[in-house]
């Protein structure tokens, strides 16, 4: 029901009660799994007013609420992890990269892109993250951006736009610059955050205003390129080594180079 409402849907949950509080009604839910279920507010009332200290009845119940948002975020991600898994955009094993560096995980998530529900889901959940800078509009960086991009943008039913690069510079050409709106920038993976930035530059020096970037996936490390720190799903920071010192092709597992049928010598 709230998906097909869109993002101007809000939930208002009532007979919420603490865990200690003496239940005297037969459905409640306490604060921290109702915000864990996905509630936008709640109401409580007699647990309040007719506690001791309502002060302190108040601030415990906040920490409750602070609690059931961590449990929403970690419920998030593990639905996020079994579906990167399950489209293959997840991988384990031992890998060449293209910076001739191995690993032991690939990532490619436009394997998770390409099945609707999955997008929709990212889509949703990554606007939600980026809902408080208020956008007026979304931009992506072709292509990688393009679905995500796109989502994100229709969970928060606002305008969607792309750049492109040609002649190796990041340009907007296919619509018109979004002069004087507030604009977040979002992308599938950010790596370094080179594209994401290329993108709100461009819209900055077209009269926008830049306020925040998002991704699905965050594998900068803390070290990317942007002025300000990307929104993400889920933050990544799988093992590097050079070649000479991959300890995978000391235990001599295959080397497989992602996106070719044959596997490569170790």
């Amino acid at each position: 029901m709230v998906r097909a409402a869109g993002a101007g849907l809000f939930t208002v949950v009532p007979g919420v009660r603490p865990a200690s509080a003496d239940d005297d009604q037969a459905r409640v839910a306490t604060p921290q799994k109702t915000i864990a279920n996905g509630a936008d507010y709640i109401v409580v009332g007699r647990p309040i007013l007719n506690a001791p200290d309502r002060i302190a009845a108040v601030r415990s119940i906040a920490a409750a609420i602070e609690g059931g948002a961590e449990m929403q975020e970690s419920v998030m991600l593990e639905k996020l992890q079994e579906m990167m898994k399950e489209s293959g955009a997840h991988l384990e094993g031992h890998f060449l990269l293209t910076s001739g560096n191995h690993s032991s995980d690939y990532m490619q998530c436009a394997l998770l892109l390409r099945f609707p529900r999955y997008a929709a889901f990212a889509g949703e959940a990554l606007a939600e993250k980026v809902r408080r800078y208020s956008p007026d509009i979304i931009a992506s960086p072709a292509l990688g951006g393009l679905i995500i991009g796109h989502e994100v943008a229709r969970a928060l039913d606002v305008p969607f736009i792309f750049c492109e690069r040609r002649d190796g510079e990041m340009v907007l050409s296919r619509f018109p610059f979004p002069e004087g709106k507030r604009v977040v920038v979002i992308e599938d993976v950010v790596p370094t955050g080179v594209s994401s930035g290329e993108v709100g530059s461009v819209l900055e020096r077209g009269g926008a205003t830049w306020v925040g970037t998002g991704a699905v996936i965050d594998r900068s490390g803390g070290k990317s390129s942007l002025p300000h720190a990307p929104e993400s799903l889920w933050k990544v920071a799988f093992p590097l080594w050079k070649p000479e010192e991959c300890p995978l092709c000391a235990k001599g597992l295959p080397l497989v180079k992602p996106g070719s049928r044959t596997k490569t010598s170790s």
